[in-house]
């Protein structure tokens, strides 16, 4: 049986500033894998 995850508002303003922070570094990443092919 499943838990759905109950998140506060907080909770999810904080995790969504995280992968905004995480999404420059995904850009890198995959234009280096690019330039690679």
């Amino acid at each position: 049986m499943m838990d759905v995850p109950f998140f506060t508002p907080i909770e999810m303003s904080n995790s969504l500033s995280q992968t905004w922070k995480d999404v420059p570094q995904m850009l890198f990443v995959l234009r280096s894998i690019a330039q690679k092919a």
